[in-house]
Parts: structure tokens; C-alpha cells; sequence
């Protein structure tokens, strides 16, 4: 970098310390009159900081759902199987079951009709509280439909298990086959 591309800011906004030593070698060893500052990742940060403080063991499960309709049906495949969901709550009668769907659909006719015909397991619960902190530090496993940021903020955070339930899988990987995530995933 020879000259400063522009010198209308002073600051250079990064997401990571680490990155941000690496910038800072590029900005002092070129003629950047820039300073660099991290920002990290807030909301990873936030529910790191808030889970440290405030973690409770519990065998609570979590349900997550995407808004996800792509490949699928009008709906995430989470919801189209909700027998996976009474199975579930069948097998782990001890074990509290939250079931938190997607903000955009927590009111699609669907997810009601599910969250009512649920209702009647005493391990059952709704969760659409429009913050997922309490439930998140008071679970003992998350289980997602897809592979959203909500599984990977859950698993750094509490160094957790997360599961990806994907039932059409194939259709799923090729859907998404340019994805870091994906890419990446094992099935085990």
C-alpha cells in the first residue's frame, strides 16, 4: 500500500484481535495514517460474557428452527417433521424440550398448530421470548434444521453439543454446496 486510500476516516475497523495484529504490521509499514480497532464479534461476545456469569446445568433440550423454505416446502423441514419433535419429547420425559422457532415464523399457522397439539407433554415449551440468552445458558443440547449462525454462537459459547437435524440431507448439501459450513460438516 503506497499511498492512504482515503483521508476522509482515521480509524479502520477490524472483527478480531488476531486480525487486527495483522493489520496493524500492513498500516505501520505503508504510508496508512490509519488506526486500527477491533470490534469482535458482538454477538458472540455479548453471550460469551452473559454465559460465564449466569451458565445453569440443566438437561433442557432446545429446538431451533430456521425461516429457511428453499429446497423444502413453504416451511423449514424441522416443522414439516414434527414427529421428530414428539418423539422426543417421548423418549426424554425428563428433560425439559424448548421448542424455539425462527422470529420470522413463530406466528406461521403451522408452528401454531404444532405448538398446540405439543402443548399437552408436561415437558413442552414454547420459547418466543425475543431474547435467547436464558434459554441458551440453561440447555444441556441445541438442536438446529439447518446450519444458521444460532448453532455455531451456541456451540463457541458454551462449548456445548450442537445437532443438525437435516432429513433431506442430499437435497440439503446440494443446495448448499458452495457454503464454508457445509463443506465442512461431518455426519457422524
Amino acid at each position: 500500500i503506497v499511498d492512504d486510500p482515503n483521508p476522509f476516516f482515521n480509524d479502520i475497523f477490524i472483527h478480531s484481535k488476531y486480525n487486527l495484529k495483522k493489520a496493524d504490521k500492513v498500516i505501520t509499514s505503508s504510508n496508512i495514517h490509519k488506526q486500527g480497532v477491533s470490534l469482535g464479534y458482538p454477538k458472540l461476545d455479548k453471550f460469551v460474557s452473559t454465559y460465564k456469569k449466569l451458565k445453569k446445568e440443566t438437561n433442557n433440550i432446545i429446538f431451533i428452527t430456521s425461516s429457511f423454505a428453499g429446497v423444502f416446502k413453504k416451511i423449514n423441514p424441522l416443522i414439516l417433521n414434527d414427529n421428530f419433535i414428539k418423539e422426543t419429547l417421548e423418549l426424554f420425559t425428563s428433560n425439559q424440550i424448548f421448542f424455539r422457532p425462527h422470529p420470522n415464523i413463530k406466528k406461521h399457522k403451522k408452528v401454531l398448530e404444532i405448538v398446540k397439539e405439543l402443548n399437552v407433554y408436561k415437558n413442552f415449551n414454547y420459547d418466543d421470548n425475543p431474547s435467547y440468552l436464558k434459554t441458551f445458558r440453561e440447555s444441556k443440547v441445541f438442536i438446529s434444521d439447518r446450519l444458521g449462525s444460532s448453532s455455531y454462537t451456541y456451540s463457541f459459547a458454551t462449548l456445548k453439543p450442537v445437532i443438525f437435524y437435516i432429513p433431506k440431507y442430499k437435497q440439503y448439501m446440494e443446495y448448499f454446496k458452495d457454503n464454508f459450513f457445509t463443506k465442512n460438516m461431518k455426519i457422524i
